[in-house]
């Protein structure tokens, strides 16, 4: 499992002791078809890593969303959870098992302890969480360019 978590955008390019030390503090958490992982509005202060199996982030149906919409799917070496585990603000979306599915969780505080406590293991992580959320941001941004452009070809 140390290869499915070494190989994950958030931990990529930490050495086997560091990324040993990271497990130490964390644990595992398996989930059924259907159970949900994170709430939509809930506090959240884990960050997860998909070891196997299939999640699905999506925004459940509401009394304003007439519709459940999926986001994305993720899986092994994925994360989810890293806004509201950032930010301390609620989660954005919902996350749910697809399939029978293992994470790699962390707390807030754990991961923080030991990012503080390792200057090379912080410095490589964040970057990592930056160059993520980064590329999330140019995605949805990509996505507004093309609704916009599709909107005023009307």
């Amino acid at each position: 499992m140390l290869a499915t978590l070494q190989q994950s955008k958030i931990f990529a390019g930490l050495d086997f002791q560091r990324l040993e030390t990271i497990w130490q503090r964390g644990r595992t958490a398996e989930f059924s078809p259907g159970d949900l992982v994170v709430e939509e509005g809930r506090q959240n202060d884990h960050l997860f890593v998909v070891l196997r199996g299939e999640l699905e982030v999506f925004l459940p149906k509401t009394a304003s969303r007439l519709t459940r919409i999926s986001i994305a799917r993720v899986g092994p070496g994925d994360s989810i959870g890293e806004y509201s585990f950032l930010d301390d603000q609620p989660t954005s979306a919902s996350v749910a098992a697809k399939a029978k599915t293992e994470v790699f969780k962390i707390s807030q505080a754990e991961f923080e302890r030991t990012l503080n406590s390792d200057s090379t293991t912080g410095q490589v992580v964040y970057r990592n969480l930056l160059r993520l959320l980064v590329g999330r941001l140019r995605t949805e941004n990509q996505l507004l360019d093309l609704s916009t452009f599709a909107w005023a070809k009307r």
